[in-house]
Parts: C-alpha cells; sequence; structure tokens
C-alpha cells in the first residue's frame, strides 16, 4: 500500500477512520421529570425548544482532522469481485453519459462552450475518463449540441408559422395522436440501454478495453485469458452491440489487431450464463463471417486471375498479328 498525503496533513495521524476521543451524543436522563400539579407517575412533556436542545446534541459532529488519500493495491481476483460490485469504476454506460452530455449542452453558452470544460465536468461526475472512452465522450457531446441547436431551429420555424397564420383567417383541423404512436416515438428517440452502438474502429478497441479491463495473460497455462472478467451489466450490452462488426470489411484483421477474438473467447469462462451464452454466439457468428469473407475473397482472387490470363491472351493475339503482318 502506498500512502499519499495531502498538504497540511500530519504524517502518522489516520485521516479517514479517526474519531473523536468523546462521543457527541448527549445521554437522556435515566429519571423522567413530572409536572407540579399534575396525576402522580404523570411524565412531563418536552418543549419544542428542549426538543430541538437534544436534537442538536445529538447531531454527530463532521470530521475536522488531516485528511489522507490511499491508494490501494488489489489482485485480479479481488478487483474482479469489486467491479462486479461497482460497475461504475470501470466505466459509465453510454445512457448516463448521454444525459449528463445533454444537460450539460442544455446549459451550456453555445458560443463559449469548449470540450476542455466539457471534460472538467466530466470528470467532476464520473471521475477521470479511460483514454479510449474519450473521443466517444466528445461525440456524445457534440450530438447533444447538435440536438439542442435542432430543437431551438425548430422552435423558432414553428413560432414563424404562428404567427404568419394569425392573419390567415380559419383554423386547421387538428390531428389526434395515439398514446401508442407517442410511445414508439418516444422509445425511439431515447438510446437503448441493452445495445451499445459501435460504429467506428475506435469503438471497437474502447470495446475491448471494457471486455478485458485487465488485459490478457501473457504467459504460462492461462496464456490468453482474461486477467479479470468484466460486470455482465457492462458486458451484455456490449456484446450486443459487437453484433453490427459481422458486416464489416477485413473483419478478420479487425478481430485480430483488437484482440478482440480471443477476448469474447475468453467470456465463456464467465460466471453468468447470459454472457457465456452471448459470447458463443457471437463467436459463432464471426466465424460464419469470417468463412464467408474468405470465400468471398478466394471467388474475387479467382475472378482476378482469370481477367487477367484474358488480358495476356489478348496482348497475346496482338503480337501475333503484328508478326505476321511484318513478315508479309
Amino acid at each position: 500500500e502506498e500512502k499519499k498525503e495531502e498538504e497540511g496533513a500530519t504524517p502518522g495521524t489516520p485521516g479517514l477512520s479517526a474519531a473523536p476521543s468523546t462521543p457527541a451524543f448527549t445521554a437522556a436522563p435515566s429519571t423522567p421529570a413530572f409536572v407540579a400539579g399534575a396525576a402522580p407517575g404523570t411524565p412531563a412533556q418536552p418543549s419544542a425548544s428542549s426538543a430541538a436542545i437534544v436534537l442538536q446534541a445529538q447531531a454527530p459532529q463532521p470530521y475536522t482532522g488531516p485528511v489522507q488519500k490511499w491508494v490501494i493495491s488489489l489482485e485480479p481476483k479481488s478487483f474482479e469481485s469489486f467491479m462486479h460490485k461497482h460497475p461504475q469504476v470501470l466505466d459509465p454506460t453510454d445512457t448516463r453519459v448521454r444525459k449528463f452530455a445533454e444537460s450539460f449542452a442544455d446549459k451550456a453558452d453555445l458560443a463559449k462552450v469548449s470540450i476542455k470544460e466539457f471534460f472538467i465536468s466530466v470528470e467532476k461526475r464520473f471521475g477521470e475518463q479511460r483514454q479510449g472512452r474519450k473521443p466517444r465522450t466528445v461525440t456524445t457531446l457534440r450530438a447533444a449540441l447538435q440536438k439542442r441547436m435542432d430543437r431551438e431551429a425548430k422552435a423558432q420555424l414553428e413560432a414563424k408559422k404562428d404567427s404568419a397564420g394569425k392573419s390567415v383567417e380559419g383554423q386547421k383541423e387538428k390531428k389526434m395522436m395515439t398514446p401508442t404512436s407517442t410511445s414508439t416515438k418516444k422509445k425511439k428517440d431515447e438510446e437503448d440501454p441493452d445495445c451499445v452502438s459501435l460504429t467506428s474502429k475506435e469503438d471497437v478497441s474502447w470495446a475491448a478495453s471494457i471486455l478485458a479491463p485487465l488485459g490478457l495473460h501473457q504467459e504460462g497455462e492461462r496464456s490468453g485469458e482474461l486477467v479479470a472478467q468484466p460486470p455482465s451489466s457492462l458486458t451484455l450490452p456490449m456484446l450486443r452491440g459487437l453484433k453490427v462488426i459481422d458486416n464489416w470489411p477485413d473483419l478478420r484483421t479487425l478481430l485480430k489487431e483488437s484482440q478482440l477474438g480471443k477476448i469474447v473467447n475468453g467470456l465463456r469462462r464467465h460466471s453468468d450464463p447470459d454472457v457465456v451464452r452471448s459470447a458463443k454466439e457471437l463467436m459463432e457468428g464471426w466465424k460464419t463471417a469470417c468463412s464467408k469473407s474468405a470465400l468471398l475473397a478466394a471467388k474475387v482472387a479467382r475472378a482476378a486471375e482469370a481477367a487477367a490470363e484474358k488480358v495476356k491472351e489478348k496482348e497475346k493475339e496482338k503480337g501475333e498479328k503484328k508478326r505476321k503482318g511484318a513478315e508479309a
């Protein structure tokens, strides 16, 4: 364990666990008070002022001693157990980041807003951002700012239409909106929390860092296995989102460079049966896609060879014609 003390802290004095030696609570009197002139055995009712004094005396006193920060090193299994109980230490979900970005965009000054200011607010809310998460967070902010600008532009357009419509006689027929259509539209506008959207190679690299938070074993009998299994709440949406890369070009190279093939294969040893099932389905889909891609590549290669042979034959025929013409 490595102990880091802030400026002004007293070395050797415990900070977080220290407590005042004198209790901050006042014991209630053991003998009940009685009102003069009342019936024997009738306890006195405390007044509002006396009740306030008792509550104030019983309020715990805040700790004002020196503050210390501790950097704690955990074994992989211990960290894995901690991650499963507190998934937010690994990475915040896309839904939480999106809602925070939309709230930030609604309050921000569009003429002065900056990425740096946004990241300061994000780190205050969620802690330090993982390197792979930062580009995705920037994209989320841009989408939130664009959403606000579109909303404001739409409001201005509707205001102009309303002002122009006041001079026109008559009233337009109102269309009835059913609750089903409203709920469907709302569901479409909101991000699906059960599936992570992946649109680029950077997103795939970020997904690999979430699914293998401590990487892979490099040596020994467990070489290629996950050092720690990720929490299910982050793993399942990620596996569902990774289904889209089946149709990406050069899938085999992408899986090899990002090590996603090894990582997802290692998830088949996860303690959650849903994660195991999703990992197996994803691996089968990738194998099928890679086989189809290999067959397509072989077909394209054969077609290219055939085209090259035809070109050579035509060139050979032209050469023969020229030679015969020269002899004649």
